[in-house]
């Protein structure tokens, strides 16, 4: 009877304290580390490692399509079916579970969020004896996501030739390069990114003149680039328009096309030749110049001559004109410059483009002005008749014709 009594006492012993163990672990105050062992936990997990990522070439920037993480580690195993990860206030989808402790959430950045330092939060994360762990939104490694969505802007406000003789839209035989000038936007995403100057020839794409990097000290002023690439434009062919744009990404991989530039610059290396010439003046014998009288020097062109080089005995001239579209002449008057003498000349012609040829001092014809300041002298007058009685005499309708010999 004692016996039994006995059996009945420690039935109700044990089972109060398995009540009890039942109770407590329904209220997480007590869970089962080993069989048959209860150990007391209290502390809530802390997160010990938390950082953020993009996929973005640089992990420090986002743009849209990219997608970006918040990976975290608890300091014991937590139930990864209860945490919730927001980021930019959206629901982060489980990426990778490591041992129920180690733990990344990803969202793909769209075009509708803030743009500026991505934000996150960890919450609701629990250990398995049910204690819950303080929201987390900064990271424990100085990481960070800067989300940027908009594309930058370029332009190019104008192209300007360089070398030689330089003719405002022209590149010529003289020229050697090209000066393009591009605004910078005040725009601190693109500091340190890149940008490329591209031609077009004759509206089609024809290649690169040379990729360039922004620095800080860049924003908001003009920068002025010389070409790296195809800067002899001449490349591109004779007689061809070439018009101009730029490419730009910034440092989250943001790209932008700018518009064609309005205006362009035409491949023109042709140098006019210099053809028929001949010299002459205005005196009553264009073999001879006094003080006073205009000598000229009329030749033809392959093509319309612009500007000319030329001198006249030795002298500027004073003037050039157009006789026909290939034909001009250039003139000097004559004063007490220059020597007494059979006058040389020298004459160069250019183009529009500002193409120049060779110069050249002969004649086709074998033209040639001798000058005196004396004017002419007269050596011998004869004034004779075709009358019918003689050269000597003459009678109304005779025809009196006077000779000078100078």
């Amino acid at each position: 009877m004692r016996q039994e009594n006995r059996k009945i006492y420690y039935l109700m012993r044990y089972s109060c304290l398995s009540l009890l163990l039942v109770f407590l672990i329904g209220k997480g105050l007590l869970y089962a580390q080993e069989a048959g062992e209860v150990v007391d936990d209290w502390s809530p997990p802390q997160l010990t490692a938390v950082s953020v990522i993009s996929s973005n070439a640089n992990t420090s920037y986002a743009k849209a399509g990219d997608t970006v993480w918040v990976y975290f580690t608890a300091d014991e195993p937590i139930d990864p079916a209860g945490v919730s990860v927001k980021i930019q206030g959206q629901g982060a989808a489980l990426y990778r579970n490591k041992d129920n402790q180690t733990l990344s959430n990803y969202i793909v950045m769209d075009n509708g969020g803030a743009e500026g330092l991505v934000s996150f939060s960890i919450s609701n994360y629990r250990d398995s004896a049910g204690n819950e762990g303080s929201t987390v939104s900064a990271v424990t490694n100085g990481s960070s996501i800067t989300f940027d969505r908009t594309e930058p802007n370029i332009s190019i406000s104008s192209i300007e030739v360089t070398g030689g003789n330089v003719v405002p839209n022209y590149f010529n035989s003289t020229n050697t390069g090209i000066a393009i000038t591009v605004p910078i936007a005040n725009d601190p995403s693109i500091v340190n990114s890149s940008f490329e100057i591209l031609a077009k020839v004759n509206g089609n794409d024809a290649g690169s003149l040379g990729s360039y990097t922004v620095a800080s000290s860049d924003l908001g002023s003009n920068k002025t680039l010389q070409a790296k690439n195809n800067n002899d434009l001449g490349n591109f062919g004779d007689g061809n328009s070439i018009t101009f744009y730029g490419k730009i990404t910034d440092v989250a991989g943001n790209s932008a096309t700018g518009d064609e530039s309005s205006f362009s610059i035409l491949v023109d290396k042709s140098v006019p030749k210099i053809g028929n010439k001949r010299i002459y003046s205005s005196s009553v014998d264009p073999a001879k110049a006094g003080l006073g009288d205009t000598v000229f020097v009329e030749f033809t062109a392959s093509e319309k001559v612009a500007i000319v080089d030329a001198t006249i005995g030795g002298q500027p001239i004073d003037g050039h004109e157009d006789l026909s579209d290939l034909t001009s002449r250039v003139w000097r008057l004559m004063t007490g410059a220059g020597k007494e003498d059979i006058l040389s000349f020298s004459l160069a012609g250019g183009d529009v483009a500002g193409n120049m040829s060779a110069a050249t001092s002969t004649v086709f014809d074998g033209s040639k002005v001798e000058f005196s300041r004396g004017g002419l002298s007269i050596l011998l007058t004869r004034i004779t008749s075709n009358g019918s009685y003689g050269d000597t005499l003459s009678k109304p309708g005779d025809e009196i014709t006077v000779e000078i010999t100078s």
